[in-house]
Order: C-alpha cells, then structure tokens, then sequence
C-alpha cells in the first residue's frame, strides 16, 4: 500500500467515525434528524471541511508528483508557467502531453469539489465569501447537493456527501495511477 492508498483510507475512516458519532449523539438527545449541522455541532462543520481540503490536496500531491517526474524530461519547468496550484499542474501537465484532462472520466466532478475546497480555504469562519458564492452555487448543483448550501453562505455537508466526494476522489487518483505507469 503506497501513501495515497494510506491517506484514502483514513479519510474514509474518518467519515465513517463522522457519520457514527453524529448517528450516536442524535441516539442521545433523542432527535430522529436535523438540518443544522452548525447549530448542532460546529466540529462537524469543521472536520467535513477539513476531510474535503485534505481529499482534494490528495490529487495536488499526486498530479505535483507526476509533474516533477515530468519535469526531468522535459526543457520547462511548472515555475515558468504563470497561475498557481492545480491550475499551473493542470496546465503543465496538459502542455506536456502527459495528461489529457479531457480523458478523465471524474476530472469534472473533481473540479466542482475543489471549488468547494476552495470556497473553505480563503472564506471565514465557515461563512463563504461573497466573491465565491457564484461558483459555489454552481458546483452544489452540478454535484446535486444543492440542500447542503444554507442560507446562500454556509456549507454543511454530511457523511453520504463526504464519502461520494471519497469515491469520486479515489476513483480519480486510480486513473492517474494508471496514467502514471504508462509513462
């Protein structure tokens, strides 16, 4: 088992943990079901955002690793080429002819979650800055998980949505793997 394997694996522990302590604190207080994730437990909030940027650095990881390998072969670097994160990798990697990103059959989906991720990242506290909500409204609906943006600025995902982005994550990184020992 290599790392991304490791990784993957503790973040569906994690969710599956989420989804058992919220399962057993509702036991407890006697509520069959909520809305308010945030109301009722704030750490929920936090640790599905956290699980999402985590799940999502998983693929960065993976795609920077493809593209230093990349890089020993090629006359350009990742730094010559303007932007930032997943967007630079993207770019380099498509311009090296390593990845067709068009060809991943989850790449799509991926896209919407790292909005998500995004939209965690440079917000505060939980509450989704204006400038992302546009996007953020976008990729709930693509994602068909329109019921988890609340009030237009806070999103409240529960462990079915966590564990969907899991899978789509996994599925993911086993095309890369895939591309990775064609090179």
């Amino acid at each position: 088992m290599d790392i991304f394997w490791h990784e993957l694996n503790a973040y569906k522990a994690e969710i599956q943990g989420l989804q058992e302590e919220l399962t057993n604190s509702l036991a407890n207080i006697g509520i069959g079901s909520f809305r308010n994730h945030t109301h009722f437990s704030l750490r929920v909030s936090n640790r599905a955002a956290l699980i999402v940027v985590g799940l999502c650095s998983l693929v960065e990881v993976f795609l920077y690793d493809l593209a230093a390998n990349e890089e020993k072969k090629n006359s350009f670097k990742v730094e010559d080429l303007k932007g930032n994160g997943l967007t630079r990798l993207q770019l380099y990697l498509s311009r090296t002819g390593r990845i067709d990103f068009g060809a991943i059959s989850d790449w799509g989906t991926f896209m919407q979650i790292y909005i998500l991720r995004n939209a965690f990242v440079h917000s505060y506290g939980g509450l989704i800055d204006t400038v992302f909500l546009k996007k953020v409204e976008k990729a709930v609906k693509q994602l068909k998980i329109e019921s988890a943006l609340v009030g237009s600025r806070r999103l409240r995902l529960s462990p079915k949505h966590l564990m969907t982005f899991h899978q789509t994550i996994e599925h993911l990184i086993e095309e890369l793997r895939a591309l990775r020992s064609d090179a």
